[in-house]
């Protein structure tokens, strides 16, 4: 599936706008219940929405929730539990498409930071096997790893 460029145009609005994120909801599918389908990410007025293409495995950004997925059952977050609790409030300053080697639009990463406390919280949504896996990524610390002594 092909980016929606008037859904990416909404999401970077949203950023432009410095709304704080309000509230993330997901979708899962009885058939496929590990990992969840869709997600849906409010911004006080503004939200959009990701979701797993199920017939090729891409990802699509859109405004509202698919129709495909409209019957199925939302559940929101608890945003209170790690690690989505460093989102909550945050403002939305990055979002990353992430293309395969196949060319296939199969990712996204999003960042989010409070403007007060650093560090930014970056999640990554990939489709596969007709869901979102979801990863929450996190800054290395180089000056904590073992290194190598050097050869001359």
């Amino acid at each position: 599936m092909m980016r929606d460029e008037t859904s990416l145009e909404a999401v970077s609005r949203i950023i432009d706008s410095g709304l704080p994120l309000t509230s993330v909801e997901f979708c899962m599918d009885s058939d496929l219940p590990s990992d969840p389908v869709a997600f849906r990410f409010s911004f006080e007025d503004e939200s959009f929405c990701v979701s797993a293409n199920g017939h090729d495995d891409t990802i699509i950004v859109s405004r509202d929730m698919p129709n495909e997925y409209a019957s199925y059952p939302s559940r929101a977050f608890l945003m209170l539990s790690p690690p989505w609790n460093g989102a909550l409030g945050a403002k939305l300053i990055w979002v990353w498409t992430l293309e395969n080697q196949r060319g296939y639009f199969d990712g996204i990463q999003l960042q989010f930071e409070h403007l007060d406390s650093p560090p930014p919280f970056s999640i990554q949504m990939i489709a596969l096997a007709s869901t979102l896996r979801v990863f929450h990524l996190a800054k290395l610390d180089f000056t904590r790893m073992s290194q190598l002594p050097e050869t001359s």
